[in-house]
Order: C-alpha cells, then sequence, then structure tokens
C-alpha cells in the first residue's frame, strides 16, 4: 500500500510526541504531514498557520529545502518524496499542553480574568469557567523560538502585566489587545524569582529579582562565593533599567516582598535574609539560620510580621519587621508557631489582614483566622498544592495543584468556581514496581506512552491512581478515570497506572497499576453504553510475579488480551460467560523474559518479544505449547522493546535500542534495518513514525517511513527539546472538527 492509498483510505495523519520537561509539567507537539500541494483546485479549506520544521519548500527549479541543523549537526538533507510536483515536509501545527503552574496564578486588578505562564506565551483564563479568553506571547508577534516566560507579575492598570522571559527581557503587555505596550532589556539573563515592589514616586515601577551572579562578578567582589543576588529593578518609561543590589546569598530557593515594596525577603534550605529597602542609605538586612528547613516565606500586609514555613508542616510568624533596627544575624525576635500541616508547607499568603491560607503535600487548604486563631480546611482537592494567590477584592482564592491543575475557590463559602486541568506528568511514586521504573518517574517520563482512544481520538496518560483523557487537538483536559483510589495523607506509597490499553472499539480499557515492589493489579474496564464510563469488570491481583511489562489487545468483537511479565512467560486472558475475565492460556519460551506484545490487524496472529525473539502464536487457537513459527535477526540481536504489525501490509516491526528490524511475514525474513537509538514507534494505517537518534550526540528525528522500504518519507529534527518521550499517530484537525468516523 502507497502512502497515497493511505491518504485516500484514512485521510491526513498526524504524529503527536511528549517531550519530558524538567521537574514540572508536559507538552505534546502536533506535527503534520501536508498533502501533495501539486493540484491546487483540490485543497479543502485554508490550511491553518503552521511552523515549517524543515524551513524550506519546494523551489521553482526542484531544489529541496534547507534541513535545520544546530551547531553540533553535521550537514544533513532531509529524505523526501517527490509526487506531483512537490516536496513532502512536516510541519509543527500545534503544541498542546505546557506546565501550567511553574509560576503563581495573577488576577486581573478587577478579578475577571487571570493569567498564567504557559512556556512562551500567556494564557488568559475567565474566572468564572476557565475557559481561554485569550494567549498572548512573543511567539504570537511572529517570533519562532520566543523565549520561555519565568514570570507573570500584575500591572498597575486593568488586564495589564509584565512577564519576565529567558531572553533576559521584561515586557507590559496590554491583556485585552495583547499588544506589548514596553519593553526592557536586563543585564541578568539568569532571573530566578520575582516579586512586586512599590511603585516609586516618579512613576517608575519596580521589581525584586532573584538572578544568578557570574564568576566575573564573584572576582570583582573579591572572591565572594555568594552565588546568588537579590536586586531591586526600576523600569523607566523610556526603556532604561535601573539596577541596586540589596543582598547576596549561596543559594536562593523563593522571594517574596511586603509593606508595598519597602521589605523583601529570600530564603534558602537553612537560611532567611529580610532587608528594610525603604530606609535611607543602605538596606538593613536580617540574616537566620534555621535548623529546619525553610520551604516558604510570605509578608503580612499590615503588621511588621513575616510567615515562614518549613518542611516540619510548621507555619511560625516572626515579628521582626523592625523599621529601626540595623542589620543583624541570628536576632532574637517574638514568635508565634501555628501547625497543623503533617507535611512540607509549600504555599503561606495573606488574604487581608485577618486571614491567612496555606496548602502543602496533603492537598488541603488551611484558611486561618489570626485574629481568634481557629482554622477551617477544604479537602479533597485531589493533588498537592504549591501556590496559592488572592483576587485584589480577597473574594477569590487559586490553587496551582502538583498534577498541574489549576483550581479557583470562592472564599465565601469554599465553594469550586472554575478548574483549568492541563496535561499531566508522570509524579515520582515510591511504590514503582522495579529501581528503573522508579528512576523514569522520578524523572517526569511517561510510562504508559501515548495511547490514543480508538473512538474519540483522545490522548490517555498513567497517572498516581488514575488515567487522564487529554484532548491534543482541542489542547484541553477531557476526562479523569480513577483506577487506584488512594489517601494522600497515609504513609503507604501511591499507586501508579503504569500501563493503558483500549479494545479496537473503545468497549474495554485494561490497566496496570503498582503500588509497591511486589504488588501490581490487572484491571479491565468496561465502558457503559448509557453512561458513557468506564467501570471496573474483573480485578486480578499479581497477574505477574514481578509485574507486567507490556499489555495488548485483540481486534475483534470478543478480543483476547495478551500481558507480558517478568516472571519469564506471557499470559493470555478472555472474558468468560459471567462477564469475568481469567486467563486461558499460558506461554513461556526458552526461559526468557517476554519485553513487548502485539496483534495483527485481523487478530489471527499474536507477536510476542522473548529477548532477541520474536514468537508468532495462533491467536484463534490460545492454548498451545510453542510458538508457530520464531523470528530472529542476528545472533548478537539486543533485547526487544517492543512491536508493531502495520496495518493493511504483511510487515512486522520490531525494536531494541539500538535498532529497529522491519520483518516480511510472507518470507519470513529481515525486509529491511534501521541501525539507530530508537526511542519510540507508532503506526497508523500503513505508516510507521519513529522517533530515533540517528546522530550521535544531536536531537531525535522524527521520521515517517513507508515499510516497503527505508527511505524516509520525511524526516525532521524532534521540535521537543530534551528527547522525545512517547510518539502517536492521530487523525488530521479536520477529521477531528468533522468528528468522522476512523478509517
Amino acid at each position: 500500500m502507497t502512502p497515497a492509498d493511505v491518504r485516500k483510505e484514512g485521510g491526513a495523519a498526524e504524529a503527536t510526541t511528549t517531550k519530558k520537561k524538567s521537574k514540572r509539567g508536559s507538552k505534546t507537539v502536533r506535527i503534520q504531514e501536508p498533502e501533495h500541494t501539486g493540484d491546487k483546485r483540490k485543497k479543502r479549506g485554508k490550511r491553518p498557520a503552521a511552523l515549517d520544521l524543515t524551513q524550506g519548500d519546494s523551489d521553482s527549479d526542484g531544489q529541496q529545502g534547507s534541513y535545520p541543523m544546530t551547531p553540533q549537526t553535521p550537514q544533513m538533507r532531509p529524505h523526501v518524496t517527490q509526487s506531483s510536483g512537490a516536496y513532502r515536509r512536516i510541519l509543527q501545527t500545534q503544541v498542546s499542553g505546557g506546565a501550567l503552574t511553574n509560576s503563581p496564578v495573577v488576577f486581573s486588578a478587577d478579578s475577571s480574568v487571570f493569567f498564567l505562564a504557559k512556556d512562551s506565551a500567556v494564557a488568559v483564563y475567565n474566572v468564572q469557567n476557565g475557559e481561554v479568553v485569550q494567549t498572548f506571547g512573543m511567539a504570537a508577534q511572529g517570533e519562532q523560538r520566543a523565549a520561555e516566560v519565568h514570570a507573570v507579575v500584575a500591572g498597575r492598570r486593568a488586564k495589564e502585566v509584565y512577564t519576565f522571559s529567558a531572553d533576559a527581557r521584561v515586557r507590559l503587555w496590554d491583556g485585552d489587545s495583547a499588544r506589548v505596550l514596553g519593553e526592557w532589556a536586563l543585564d541578568e539573563a539568569a532571573v530566578l524569582a520575582v516579586a512586586d515592589g512599590a511603585e516609586a514616586e516618579d512613576g517608575v515601577q519596580g521589581f525584586f529579582c532573584a538572578v544568578r551572579r557570574g564568576k566575573r562578578a564573584s572576582l570583582r567582589a573579591g572572591g565572594d562565593k555568594a552565588k546568588y543576588a537579590v536586586v531591586h529593578v526600576r523600569l523607566g518609561e523610556k526603556g532604561e533599567v535601573h539596577v541596586r543590589e540589596v543582598f547576596r546569598m549561596a543559594g536562593v530557593v523563593g522571594l517574596a516582598a511586603g509593606q508595598r515594596g519597602a521589605w523583601v525577603g529570600a530564603f534558602g534550605k537553612f537560611r532567611v535574609q529580610l532587608a528594610h529597602v525603604a530606609r535611607a542609605g543602605e538596606p538593613a538586612v536580617h540574616v537566620w539560620h534555621l535548623a529546619e528547613r525553610v520551604s516558604t516565606l510570605a509578608f503580612h500586609p499590615a503588621e511588621a510580621a513575616v510567615a515562614v514555613g518549613d518542611w516540619r508542616g510548621r507555619i511560625v510568624q516572626w515579628f521582626c519587621l523592625d523599621s529601626d533596627a540595623a542589620g543583624s544575624t541570628d536576632r532574637r525576635v517574638a514568635q508565634q508557631p501555628m501547625h497543623w500541616h503533617a507535611r512540607r508547607v509549600n504555599a503561606v499568603v495573606f488574604a487581608g489582614s485577618h486571614v491567612m491560607l496555606s496548602g502543602g503535600d496533603e492537598g488541603v487548604l488551611v484558611v486561618w483566622q489570626l485574629a481568634t486563631g481557629s482554622r477551617t480546611c477544604l479537602s479533597a482537592l485531589g493533588s498537592e498544592i504549591m501556590g496559592i494567590a488572592v483576587s485584589s477584592d480577597a473574594a477569590l482564592y487559586a490553587l496551582t495543584m502538583r498534577d498541574n491543575t489549576v483550581r479557583v475557590v470562592a472564599a465565601a463559602d469554599r465553594a469550586l468556581v472554575a478548574v483549568v486541568q492541563g496535561l499531566e506528568y508522570a509524579q515520582p511514586a515510591q511504590g514503582a514496581s522495579t529501581r528503573r521504573l522508579a528512576r523514569r518517574l522520578a524523572g517526569g517520563a511517561l510510562t504508559s506512552g501515548l495511547v490514543v482512544h480508538p473512538t474519540t481520538h483522545a490522548l490517555a496518560l498513567g497517572g498516581p491512581g488514575h488515567v487522564q483523557l487529554f484532548s491534543h487537538a482541542r489542547d484541553r483536559h477531557v476526562a479523569r478515570i480513577s483506577v487506584a483510589p488512594y489517601t494522600r495523607v497515609s504513609t503507604a506509597p501511591a499507586p501508579h497506572v503504569a500501563l493503558v490499553q483500549f479494545s479496537c472499539d473503545g468497549a474495554w480499557m485494561a490497566t496496570v497499576d503498582a503500588r509497591d515492589g511486589s504488588t501490581c493489579f490487572l484491571k479491565f474496564w468496561a465502558l457503559d453504553a448509557r453512561s458513557q464510563q468506564y467501570r471496573l469488570a474483573t480485578r486480578v491481583d499479581m497477574p505477574h510475579a514481578g509485574g507486567v511489562r507490556a499489555l495488548a489487545f485483540q481486534p475483534g468483537d470478543r478480543p483476547l488480551c495478551v500481558t507480558a511479565g517478568r516472571d519469564a512467560c506471557a499470559r493470555v486472558w478472555q472474558q468468560g460467560a459471567g462477564g469475568a475475565w481469567t486467563c486461558v492460556a499460558r506461554w513461556q519460551f526458552r526461559g526468557l523474559q517476554p519485553g513487548a506484545a502485539a496483534f495483527s490487524a485481523d487478530g489471527s496472529t499474536a507477536a510476542v518479544a522473548f529477548g532477541a525473539h520474536v514468537t508468532l502464536w495462533d491467536a484463534q487457537k490460545p492454548v498451545q505449547a510453542a510458538p508457530q513459527a520464531t523470528l530472529l535477526a542476528s545472533a548478537d540481536a539486543p533485547r526487544l522493546r517492543g512491536l508493531r504489525f502495520v496495518a493493511h501490509t504483511a510487515y512486522l516491526a520490531a525494536w531494541s535500542r539500538a535498532r529497529m528490524d522491519v520483518w516480511n511475514m510472507l518470507t519470513g525474513s529481515v525486509w529491511w534495518t534501521l541501525a539507530a537509538r530508537v526511542r519510540c514507534v507508532a503506526e497508523r494505517l500503513g505508516v510507521l513514525a519513529v522517533a530515533a537518534h540517528v546522530v550521535k550526540g544531536c536531537a531525535p528525528v522524527v521520521m515517517l517511513l513507508d515499510p516497503e522500504h527505508p527511505q524516509p518519507l520525511a524526516t525532521v529534527l524532534a521540535p521537543a527539546a530534551g528527547g522525545v518521550e512517547a510518539l502517536a499517530l492521530v487523525p488530521a484537525r479536520e477529521r477531528l472538527a468533522e468528528d468522522a468516523p476512523d478509517a
């Protein structure tokens, strides 16, 4: 089957990749292979604006466009095929997801909208329903490589915000028109944190910034080993920038300002520094060394006090803001401890003069009444609270959660007003089944990959105790399926959904969740036709000793399910007469560990990878002692990591860390081999999408391949910096908009 036949049968396909993001969040990047453009009369509508990742189109004389390169990348050109007088290329049409909780929420002056930094842009959300009102940033202004926005600070006028970007630029935006009202260039490029400062008498806007000091600055300071400094930045009306250093620190974790910019504070691991900058002359700096690790800091809006939270769950109010006191070290001050949290306090903020809010790992918002000392709790928020923001009228609280969610709560009745759910990311799980899985989760990798729901085409991603369905086309959360409920305050390790798969019609879902090193559960879920929700039908405790490596459904009305475990066997599961799923067969091969499983498009053959061997089994008669056939590329072939039958063809793709072999099932021989470090592979309608490191030390390459030959249909450097963790082929935007059935 040719690529043209694939498009005629199922329409254009899009590749969706997910990249690894440090500590916070992940994003999906949609890259689309455009159709041939030889006949303009056959175009269906206007194609949305896209970024040409190959940076070039077919020239008038038939020359190929240039290939995007980095300084370390050798000269190379993309592999393309020519048809109808046009070269094919890959376009980036959309970037979905992104971290929503890396910086605090910023409310507008009238509390009608709130702003969130989202990678290189700022998204504006309606407070009442959480819908996106507008998105602005330098990417929308025409810049292809816009710098990431590190911080957003509210301006003095309604719906005006300042953004601090990674390109050392400060910009003032009009949130209504998305226009840049002012721009300033900072000398310090490494801005770690920003706090709002008081507006000067001459109308100049001020901010406090924590910046990283360079080695030259340390040498000029006589060998001062302080790596960070807190500076006061004043932005002039004509683009001038005035910077004054307040104090230096060996390490800065957080920054806060209070008393209308008269005080600024910063904290490290076991150190707190406060400075009174409103006094005449040099700022008075006060330093405290603490026995407990500091986690947050907040200034009281009216009283001369500051609240300090630590990793033990305590909040201590220090009455230490003496404007007449000179600089000091470890000065004894009056303190008032407040203790409710059992674990680390992540956020403390004052909502007026008499109310204080706090949140932490328990996922509970604690509202403190400072006048009476009483407190109330808002629990069952679903995730760890990372930050709290209060609207200007103190009527709304915005909670940024660890699962990339923002929840807006009404202050009067604690009712949930709006929820903004982003693309979740894998969180560090104490109960990972292996040390290797624990390391992957700690890095934020997607253990379940990018699984596409067969009917809605939403992306299914495993998380802590649940499965998230996310629409990449609409860039929004669709649903959350609770798989393994757990209590956050419990000392037991949190479960993690490591694997998830759907049957071809979406009527069944299978999940594997692991709780600790010796416990895992295989669960089968049936789709309720009336409520359109998945209901638990069968739970299997410890389907394999040591955990489950792979999971696959057989195409058909009454499908089989194959699981590959760490106990050197693969098990076949089938639904019985009573509706429960039971094990009907057990496959083994030479005592080797299975690593992957897949079914052919017609469901007649099952393939299981045992070590470097591909074993083929008769799926119509699952009870069998030995495979029908065995495929082995070479005697020294590495252990296989994945298998995929190519639909409508006679080919099977099998890949390991070092290579990918495409087998011709009619001849039983290797048709061709890709010698590269393969990261992930996806297949749809006879087309393979492969993310691999072709050149050692360079960014991975995403290739669209016809299984008949190794010549890529299109090749492009991966748009996701830091590596591609998962890959999926999904229907194009046009088909999703029309809700057309999948071919």
